[in-house]
């Protein structure tokens, strides 16, 4: 692992430990908990290389079974950050009016 991985590894979870260890405690699907009752706008990409699909869809799936409202938009075949049209489009109206609080 690289020394600067570790390091901020270490300073988020207040110790050293294996990789996969601690960023599953710092996994945000393992405190759905502690999350805010607020909507939440969420995509996945099929070709996401940094989130993978199926950590997405468990997460969403979690906050649902929670309680939270989720407008969720799987992106098949699409790569981290990409957003088609009409997803980009969804995000901006989300935005507006849970935000912005604009009709």
């Amino acid at each position: 692992m690289a020394s600067h991985k570790k390091v901020a590894l270490i300073t988020h979870t207040g110790s050293d430990m294996p990789l996969d260890e601690a960023m599953c405690m710092l996994s945000p699907t393992n405190h759905i908990f502690a999350l805010p009752d607020v909507p939440y706008f969420i995509c996945s990409d099929g070709a996401d290389d940094v989130f993978p699909e199926e950590q997405i869809e468990t997460f969403t799936q979690k906050l649902q079974s929670q309680g939270l409202t989720v407008t969720y938009f799987p992106q098949p075949d699409k790569k981290h950050g990409y957003f088609i049209p009409e997803v980009r489009q969804s995000m901006h109206s989300f935005i507006k009016f849970h935000i912005l609080k604009k009709e």
